[in-house]
């Protein structure tokens, strides 16, 4: 028997009404999908990445955080730059300096560079561990100017009748 005939015999025993059953049906609408999203998730985890440790979210946290610890210092706060690892979690601060209890005053502490090394767990009620701060040219001025008159800073005092805060992400050194 030829190939075309074996081919002819095929053909004819298939009844005529019936279609035949295309194979790899499974595959097309099931298992090419979800390996498309797996794709354009990891896609999306990579451009996040990239984006968050880019210098653009770096300078925007870096005048959020400058922002903030202005208003609890009540002093001038500068950073220079600031560079976020998302793997291991982490910050690299540069150039950051702490200005003097008036403007005229000198600088009360001025640090080339923060090393910050951290680890957010139990994503279910996540804390932020630091397990590693360290200040690399750290100077440090410390005017004892009469008794009880110093530079150091003092935070910003609570009003007592505001509500208290909740923490969005509890901090743990």
């Amino acid at each position: 028997m030829s190939v075309e005939e074996s081919k002819n015999k095929a053909e004819k025993s298939e009844t005529p009404g019936r279609r035949k059953r295309r194979h790899g049906r499974v595959r097309r609408w099931m298992v090419r999908p979800a390996m498309w999203t797996v794709a354009l998730a990891a896609v999306a985890l990579w451009a996040l990445i990239w984006f968050v440790q880019g210098e653009r979210f770096g300078s925007f946290v870096a005048r959020q955080v400058e922002q903030a610890a202005e208003a609890y210092l009540e002093r001038e706060v500068s950073i220079g730059g600031l560079r976020v690892k998302v793997l291991p979690l982490g910050a690299e601060i540069y150039d950051v300096r702490l200005g003097g209890p008036e403007p005229e005053d000198p600088p009360f502490a001025e640090v080339e560079q923060v090393l910050i090394d951290a680890d957010i767990t139990d994503f279910r009620r996540p804390h932020l561990y630091l397990h590693q701060v360290k200040l690399v040219g750290a100077r440090i001025y410390l005017d004892f100017i009469s008794k009880g008159v110093n530079n150091l800073p003092r935070g910003r005092k609570r009003d007592p009748d505001a509500p208290p805060r909740t923490r969005r992400l509890p901090l743990k050194v």
